[in-house]
């Protein structure tokens, strides 16, 4: 194997003086050499690393991918509930803990649970990761009366599966068919255990009726702020390398099989930015697969394979959703390895026709 030549490509997806185009944004784009197209002769390869990559996280730690709970009282009128922790970024995970808190009673409200108005605290212990404490989520929810209601009745889900359920509430608020975000990674976010089943009845918190006139809400495992520690930079055009099959795949909960990846860089995600920068190659590196390229596809997804979520419409194309890195272009030549099986033939035997031929004639010589 031999390096036969090398050149940098230096890409950025920010607008400048055009508006862009709805094939070509933030978390999908091409990269076109039309006016001179990647070339490698057939016993070569052209190979990609990416040696750079940065942009501003400009989008939310909780979005509609980690942010939903599903509530169900058995007693009564109510399944499927659709509970949305509030889009944003929190401080730590106490701030995170008071907004939940917030939306499970302003939902308890909506849906007259108990025929009460309810408020809602959070006790999370510590304020942030680093500090004394459990970090499990503690919420109580107190109604402005007796609710009269029934523990082992009352649901919340992390829903963690595809198809979507089917809401209906007593009040009728929340009514209508769940599809498009159930596959959520709110049990990894809240420290509640995955609902992969769509059961009603299951059971992703314990919950708890300590009074007459509060319910209590306690999760299995510690708090996080974020659920997407990586972003993950694709190239449609490669694909020699291999992936567990839920980096790709949103309704595989478990990754035991690996499938062909197109993967070309594991990105880490901090609160300013998504970055990353190497000395010299990059650990990461793919071959593309054909002999002469005039356009590379790239598109960037999370954990599983999902677009980033926009804070508002069009950012990615006409707002701050963008990034910016560089690519290094090998040429790799590949020693040619003839496939065939070299066998010497064999010395013909000494009393056959051939043998007894070739004595007579040295004979005669």
């Amino acid at each position: 194997m031999a390096l036969i030549s090398s050149q940098d490509v230096y890409v950025s997806t920010q607008i400048s003086g055009d508006a862009g185009s709805g094939t070509n944004k933030f978390d999908s784009f091409r990269v076109c050499f039309s006016a001179e197209p990647l070339r490698c002769e057939p016993d070569e390869v052209l190979r990609l690393n990416i040696t750079q990559f940065n942009s501003y996280r400009n989008w939310n730690y909780i979005n509609n991918t980690n942010n939903l709970l599903l509530f169900s009282n058995l007693g009564g009128a109510d399944r499927f509930v659709p509970i949305s922790l509030t889009a944003g970024d929190y401080a730590n995970i106490k701030a995170l803990g008071d907004q939940l808190a917030t939306d499970i009673a302003t939902v308890f409200t909506g849906i007259s649970l108990g025929s009460r108005t309810w408020t809602g605290a959070c006790t999370t212990t510590p304020d942030s990761v680093g500090g004394t404490g459990n970090r499990l989520l503690e919420i109580t929810c107190t109604a402005n009366g007796t609710h009269g209601l029934t523990a082992s009745e009352l649901h919340i889900q992390a829903p963690h599966y595809t198809g979507g359920a089917t809401s209906v509430s007593g009040a009728g608020a929340y009514d209508g068919l769940i599809s498009t975000n159930t596959f959520s990674d709110s049990y990894f976010l809240l420290g509640g255990k995955a609902d992969t089943t769509g059961s009603n009845a299951f059971d992703s918190f314990t919950i708890t009726t300590p009074s007459t006139t509060t319910i209590k809400i306690t999760g299995f495992y510690p708090m996080t702020r974020t659920t997407i520690p990586f972003l993950y930079l694709r190239c449609e055009n490669a694909g020699d390398n291999q992936e567990s099959i839920n980096l790709n795949t949103a309704n595989t909960p478990l990754g035991t099989h690996m499938v062909q990846s197109n993967i070309v860089a594991k990105i880490p995600v901090n609160d300013v930015t998504v970055a990353t920068q190497f000395d010299a190659l990059s650990p990461y590196f793919v071959n593309l697969n054909s002999k002469q390229v005039s356009e590379l596809r790239f598109f960037i997804t999370d954990h599983v394979g999902r677009s980033i979520t926009e804070v508002a419409s069009g950012q990615d194309t006409l707002g701050n959703l963008q990034c910016d890195f560089t690519m290094k272009i090998d040429r790799i030549k590949f020693p040619i390895v003839l496939n065939y099986l070299d066998i010497p033939r064999p010395e013909p035997p000494m009393f056959s026709s051939v043998g007894l031929a070739s004595q007579r004639f040295s004979t005669y010589k």
